[in-house]
């Protein structure tokens, strides 16, 4: 295994070697936070199972490269989980992967796991969310549906079958099926099953009737030229069993399936963990419930955190009413788990001014206290009470963050370093903080020290400074050329830098083409981050204007596509949903002391 000082990828498999990012494979216990380590154990478990899904075992073309990375993204976790077995990498799968490809998913802009692919552009593109994070998604709700031992034994049988040759999606199917058909628990087809999920975009929306059964409907799009329809897994957890998820099939054939509930059963909730690879919407009645069950903590944190994801998701598309959404999310303030905390995070920024007290007393404060998850947690915390302008927050992180400037060995807390040098920067970036910080970034060999500064200094309030850094970061002797970008990203994440970078990229495109290529699928990523936060129609006319005039996209044809609906979303969004939240942030906003 080595590090590559300047590397266009993460990491890659080569056999006999592989090579990575400094930041993927360096380690340092005395320097790196919890969130490093993690990282660069879940990296290495990536690339060690490439060596099965990937070198021994090699997709036949690139429409199914998700046979690569699908499959080593999953066995990831499982790699990790099984040395570190108190971090719950099974439930953080979930935010990690499964939550984060929904929204791409749930886009017209997306595309299936299989697709055709004949260009070099077109292969790049490939690379994406969709092959990662939706490919390891599917092989979870297989291994769940069809169970462990059958799942092991089909992958087992595919490995020895193909070895040293190459395979495609349908010969993985038909391994799986025997071992499936053997095991005698059901005489089905693996193929046929997921075969609406590997080749149909977009995923399933699960209605739920409650009246002495639970009668579930599937929605989908009604003008889809595929019909849109699935072979769905639903699994069912009562307080008779909670720990124990029945299974029933939804089938592509029916409109509906109809579940008797227990006897005696107090409460219920659909699809166990989030295994499946669907959206679950309840009744308002049910829904109201599912906040005592999260604040009782009747079901696991990867259930917790799906019904979050689930509630603000289907309340974004119009499905659900926002205050029922946000009724359920106040149930946070008694989580002490971080899956549920990082879903709320990765969900919506918007959110975080109802969470007027986030966390428990068990991770205050800044310093690095508590096993791992409680380490992941506090990173949470921080971040959203920062964001969302708590005075305390801001105060401490420019606090540190000074103290950091000043003394050139001061120890910034690991976990919480990160959060320091970016929130910092707001209440205390003066010019000569800044400046301070800027030269420990370039002066350091270390490059996750150098990528937190750099997170850092891209969070100062002042945009000249913001522009000044731009131009710094071209050169390559100060920035990396592999960074470069990550600097726009950093910046334009930061509502003072956000239309900064928007007019330089616009005006710098010919040089950014000429420096990475229109192949370089990170180049094609840049326009959808940065504009991922866009909600006016003079944002979405100057990029319809941008893309008109420079049509060329190379491999960032299809995120162009998903930037222009992202905005398109964002518009009717806060068309439909921001009065809604304002009335409930009216409603909840503490009430002033009496005189």
């Amino acid at each position: 295994m080595a590090a590559i000082p300047d590397y266009v990828s993460g990491a890659t498999e080569h056999w006999g070697i592989i090579t990575y990012r400094e930041t993927s494979i360096f380690y340092n216990p005395t320097k790196s936070s919890e969130t490093n380590k993690q990282r660069v154990c879940s990296v290495v478990a990536h690339e060690l199972a490439h060596q099965w899904f990937g070198n021994l075992v090699t997709l036949k073309w690139w429409d199914d490269l998700w046979l690569n990375e699908g499959f080593a993204s999953y066995i990831e976790t499982k790699g990790v989980d099984h040395v570190e077995t108190g971090w719950d990498m099974g439930s953080q799968f979930v935010t990690d992967s499964l939550q984060s490809v929904f929204d791409l998913d749930s886009k017209l802009s997306s595309h299936a796991i299989v697709q055709s692919v004949t260009t070099p552009d077109q292969i790049t593109a490939m690379f994406d969310s969709i092959s990662y994070d939706k490919g390891s998604s599917v092989l979870r709700m297989l291994e769940g549906f069809v169970g462990t031992p059958v799942f092991q034994a089909g992958i087992n049988s595919f490995l020895k079958r193909f070895a040293y040759q190459n395979a495609v999606t349908a010969q993985l199917w038909e391994e799986l099926t025997k071992a499936w058909q053997a095991s005698g628990v059901q005489d089905g087809d693996v193929g046929e099953i997921m075969s609406t999920t590997t080749y149909v975009q977009l995923l399933p929306i699960h209605n739920y009737y409650l009246y002495t059964t639970i009668t579930i409907t599937v929605s989908s799009p009604a003008d889809s030229p595929h019909g849109y329809r699935w072979h769905v897994p639903v699994s069912l957890v009562t307080s008779q069993a909670p720990d124990n998820a029945s299974l029933t099939w939804l089938y592509k054939t029916n409109d509906s399936v109809s579940i008797p509930l227990p006897a005696g059963a107090t409460w219920f909730k659909l699809n166990f963990e989030q295994q499946g690879y669907y959206r679950v919407n309840y009744d308002l009645d049910t829904w109201a419930s599912m906040r005592q069950l999260c604040i009782d903590k009747s079901v696991g944190p990867a259930d917790r955190s799906s019904l979050v994801d689930d509630a603000l998701a289907l309340a974004d598309a119009a499905l659900l009413p926002y205050a029922s959404a946000l009724d359920l999310c106040t149930a946070l303030n008694n989580e002490t788990h971080l899956v549920p905390w990082k879903t709320a995070t990765n969900r919506s920024l918007y959110l975080l001014k109802q969470l007027t007290n986030p966390g428990s007393q068990s991770v205050s404060g800044w310093q690095d206290e508590g096993d791992h998850l409680q380490q992941l947690l506090r990173v949470e915390i921080v971040y959203l009470a920062c964001v969302a302008g708590l005075e305390s927050c801001l105060q401490e992180s420019a606090r540190l963050l000074q103290l950091y400037a000043q003394f050139e060995n001061y120890p910034l807390p690991l976990s919480t370093k990160r959060q320091v040098l970016r929130q910092g920067m707001v209440e205390g970036g003066t010019e000569e903080v800044w400046n301070a910080v800027w030269q420990r970034c370039s002066a350091t060999q270390d490059a996750t020290e150098k990528d937190n500064c750099l997170y850092g200094l891209a969070n100062s309030q002042d945009v000249a400074t913001l522009s000044n850094f731009i131009t710094m970061a071209q050169d390559p002797n100060l920035v990396r050329t592999q960074d470069f970008l990550h600097v726009l990203e950093y910046i334009s994440y930061n509502p003072a830098g956000t239309d900064l970078v928007w007019d330089w990229v616009r005006a710098n495109w010919d040089w950014l083409v000429a420096r990475y290529t229109l192949n370089d699928r990170y180049l094609g990523q840049l326009i959808p981050n940065i504009s991922q936060y866009f909600a006016t129609q003079q944002k979405l006319d100057e990029m319809e204007e941008f893309f008109a005039a420079n049509p060329e996209a190379g491999a960032g044809e299809q995120y162009r596509q998903q930037a222009l609906e992202t905005v398109q979303t964002n518009i009717r969004w806060v068309a439909a949903n921001a009065q809604q939240i304002d009335d409930w942030l009216t409603a909840h906003a503490p009430k002033p002391a009496a005189l």
